[in-house]
């Protein structure tokens, strides 16, 4: 109580006004770092496997919810207090797998990705969405530059034109990416 009979201030504020530094709130920390290990798991997984992991995950949060709910039987005391941290864990694991599947399902549409397991030379049509920006090279050899561009289309080695728009980022040493 204050000199006016108003209460004052408890536990840490009340000490210097403000929450010590030493409280640090975790309540999300699982979830983000199960969202990035999802996310570089799906990385070195198939498409279907990243999808089979999310889809796995959502199955075992939506369960542990509904248990933790009383929907699905009474959780014991411990599994009440931090089950809900394994569900945010398992909900982090869906995010971060989904969103890599998604991308990856992108980055491996068919026709670009077999020639780029051919090795081969196309043709590329590029739109150029930003300034060229030079990369930390070695020393002796030219300077890289990196441009964000967009992927229009490509003729493959056949002679056929293929229409895909796709994100790519082009390294560029040629003195004349400079003048962009």
């Amino acid at each position: 109580m204050t000199a006016r009979g108003v209460p004052g201030p408890s536990g840490p504020e009340a000490a210097g006004g403000e929450r010590s530094a030493a409280a640090i709130d975790l309540r999300l920390a699982g979830l983000a770092v199960a969202t990035w290990l999802a996310a570089l798991a799906g990385l070195h997984l198939t498409v279907g496997r990243t999808l089979l992991l999310a889809a796995v995950a959502a199955g075992a949060a939506g369960l542990g919810g509904l248990h933790l709910s009383g929907v699905l039987g009474r959780p014991a005391g411990p599994v009440r207090r931090y089950g809900w941290i394994a569900v945010a864990v398992l909900l982090g694991v869906v995010c971060g797998a989904a969103a890599t599947a998604a991308r990856l399902s992108v980055r491996d549409a068919g026709p670009v990705r077999a020639l780029v397991e051919e090795r081969a030379t196309v043709t590329a049509e590029l739109v150029v969405r930003d300034d060229p920006r030079p990369v930390r090279g070695v020393a002796g050899r030219p300077a890289t530059l990196l441009v964000p561009a967009e992927l229009t289309g490509f003729t493959g080695p056949d002679g056929r034109r293929v229409a895909t728009p796709a994100r790519v980022l082009v390294l560029a040493t040629d003195p004349g990416w400079r003048r962009c």
